[in-house]
């Protein structure tokens, strides 16, 4: 067997694909993530700028909205943290930079092309034919690299989610109200049996809240600050101290919080905020069991992104009234963000338990299991959410992202047509999407998927993770032009990735392209350029190893110098260890062919092809032994191989063993008679046959 036609055949030309995930949680990514999103990244930079531009006109309240809902999706978002901080600063008066960078080591891989293109194409020929068998490799490798970089839902989706989530918060809290005035009312009547002399005082009271209450109704925010600022001023009522002051002082923080929820100025929603959170501080101190006040006081220190104190009133809130769902809700929410996944999933589970038909408890509870490894839970939790919502987006995407990592394709397919159902712009969806029909080979579904969503770019936006995505499927199909064009597109945009590793994968895609449309010398310094940005990327040193081995003449030590990094990084690589023979077979080193061919045969024992070349290293060593039971194997599990019969003859030849030699040979003869006939009349005539 010729050894060079094995290196053609065996050289690995896998092309390794981006996955995302996130999901988990993915949003806060696990597949996240996962599956890359070049489109999703677009928009996290897009909200990053928006927060910037908030920070500079000094609406910090707005910035810091913002990055929490960055930070929901990736509680490890460095770029959102490092935002939050400076925004803080700003707002307490302070002054901070930072600078980073980052620096990547420059392996520089020189590679004289002169000559190249003749001497190597029959080696990429057969490299080739080898990528186009290393699609199933893909299929898996695809998920990971679109899982690395962080997703995000557009704008305009994101902005209809939080109105829904708030609309039930708004009825949530309605219902708070309602129960809290029920139980103050309950309290003053109890008060006025005690003592009618505070009857008057208590109406007073009651009156200047009742008029402030209307005035927040109609928009008139002084107007009501007024009227609280009044009945608080007929406050102490000394018999009803301090029960009855906090229990109003409390009524009016929740008044004042609750609009401030509503209001659109951002300026007139800090001010009632800040202004609720002073008679909550107050009520607190009346009535440190009071469960509304410590919620609001909660609610406010998670919007200045102090979590722990968050996490304390909040405590304090469910401990108070612990039938309440909203504020397990967002006691749940900062847990999360604390990564107290275990707290977290109880406080869920408590919201659920008094308000069966919340989606979003149900939502973030399965966002919760995923990041404990609860995934059967967490896909019922999805379900659950959507099944009380059926247009919930957010839970079938989660649902198509865990049903798609566990392998059940027909149910992620069903789950992702939801979602595109409900919002057919949905970009990451449509992406997923084409990688899940990408893994089930149904590579026209694939390349529908992936145009759709990059038709959704706008003019100036780039998506190099579908480019990649894209240019792979259309390989696939065999669609080679189009397949280099989106490589290149995926090239050329790889810089947005942010990511070495990502642009390494992607600069290789290109260079393999260029490969399968014959287009040697640009592939070459690619190749070269993938090693600066990963120089421990193995299937490029392979593959350079593979052409100076194919040089006319051979480049042997360079070849074996790049075969050995990739055999140290993964002595494991059945590649590493068989082109490692090869080159010392061609070097005729044959210990050291013995030794690799053998590690290579142990990884994959079914391969004749390796059994062959170790076969010949063992015969041109001089172990004839070794080489005739190497061959007798050979053709006993493939006994068409022909070229197996007449080298077995041979080394026969060489064992002084001619009646066997003449065996195999009239064998072959029998069957073959015009296989490598000079030759086998030849060797039939040196031990003495008929030919």
């Amino acid at each position: 067997m010729n050894t060079g036609d094995w290196w053609k055949k065996r050289t690995l030309k896998q092309k390794a694909f981006f996955f995302v995930g996130l999901a988990a949680a993915i949003i806060l990514c696990v597949l996240a993530g996962l599956h890359l999103s070049g489109s999703g990244n677009a928009e996290r930079k897009n909200t990053l700028a928006l927060v910037q531009m908030y920070a500079e006109k000094g609406e910090y309240d707005r910035a810091m909205n913002l990055l929490d809902d960055l930070l929901v999706k990736n509680a490890d978002d460095k770029d959102a943290l490092s935002l939050m901080d400076k925004i803080i600063a700003l707002k307490e008066g302070k002054k901070q930079s930072s600078a980073d960078s980052a620096g990547q080591p420059d392996v520089n891989v020189n590679i004289d092309t002169s000559g190249i293109t003749k001497a190597v194409q029959s080696s990429l020929d057969s490299m080739k034919d080898e990528l186009a068998k290393s699609n199933a490799a893909t299929q898996k490798n695809q998920q990971a690299v679109t899982d690395m970089i962080e997703k995000e839902n557009r704008q305009a989706q994101k902005e209809q989610e939080a109105a829904e989530e708030k609309a039930a918060q708004d009825k949530a809290a309605e219902e708070k109200r309602r129960q809290e005035d029920a139980a103050r009312k309950a309290a003053e009547e109890e008060l006025v049996r005690k003592n009618k002399a505070v009857q008057k005082e208590i109406q007073t009271v009651n009156d200047e809240i009742a008029e402030g209450k209307t005035a927040l109704a109609t928009g008139n925010i002084d107007s009501a600050l007024v009227h609280f600022s009044t009945a608080q001023k007929n406050l102490p009522i000394s018999d009803g101290e301090p029960a009855f002051s906090g229990s109003k002082y409390s009524q009016i923080a929740s008044l004042l919080y609750d609009a401030s929820q509503n209001a659109s100025d951002a300026a007139q929603k800090k001010k009632l905020e800040d202004t609720a959170v002073v008679y909550a501080q107050s009520a607190v101190s009346k009535t440190p069991a009071d469960a509304a006040p410590h919620y609001i006081l909660g609610m406010n220190a998670l919007a200045e992104k102090d979590r722990q104190t968050a996490l304390d009133e909040l405590t304090k809130a469910v401990t108070y009234d612990n039938s309440n769902y909203i504020y397990f809700y967002n006691l749940g929410k900062v847990q999360y963000l604390l990564r107290k996944f275990s707290e977290a999933g109880a406080s869920f589970l408590s919201c659920v338990q008094f308000k069966k038909d919340f989606s979003p408890a149900q939502y973030n509870l399965g966002l919760t299991y995923l990041r404990m490894g609860r995934e059967k839970e967490a896909l019922d939790s999805f379900r659950k959410a959507r099944d009380i919502e059926p247009r919930y987006e957010k839970a079938y995407l989660e649902e198509a992202r865990l049903l798609a990592r566990r392998g059940d394709t027909q149910g992620a397919v069903s789950a992702y047509n939801n979602v595109i159902r409900i919002n057919n712009v949905n970009g990451d969806a449509l992406r997923e999407l084409g990688t899940v029909y990408f893994a089930a080979e149904n590579y026209g579904a694939s390349e529908d998927s992936y145009r759709k969503a990059l038709a959704l770019l706008s003019p100036d936006e780039k998506d190099p993770a579908t480019y990649y995505n894209l240019s792979t499927t259309l390989f696939a199909e065999k669609k080679t032009a189009e397949a280099v064009a989106y490589a290149k597109k995926a090239y050329d945009t790889k810089d947005a990735l942010r990511d070495v590793n990502a642009e390494a994968n992607v600069v290789y895609n290109y260079a393999l392209m260029l490969d399968e449309a014959g287009k040697n010398d640009e592939a070459i310094p690619l190749y070269s350029e993938v090693l600066k940005l990963n120089p421990n990327h193995e299937k490029t040193k392979i593959n350079l190893g593979v052409m100076y081995l194919n040089m006319n003449p051979p480049d042997i030590d360079m070849a074996l110098k790049l075969f050995t990094q990739a055999y140290n990084q993964d002595k494991n690589n059945f590649e590493a260890n068989n082109n490692l023979g090869s080159a010392y077979l061609k070097k005729e080193d044959y210990k050291n062919a013995i030794l690799y061919f053998q590690n290579a045969l142990k990884l994959d024992p079914g391969n004749n092809v390796v059994r062959s070349n170790l076969a010949q290293t063992f015969a041109g060593d001089g172990q004839y032994d070794n080489a005739k039971t190497s061959y007798l194997e050979l053709i006993k599990l493939d006994n068409n191989n022909w070229d197996a019969y007449i080298e077995l003859a041979k080394v026969c030849m060489s064992l002084k063993d001619n009646p066997s030699a003449e065996k195999y040979l009239l064998y072959l003869q029998s069957k073959q008679p015009a296989y490598r006939k000079i030759e086998v009349d030849n060797l039939l005539s040196a031990v003495g046959g008929k030919n």
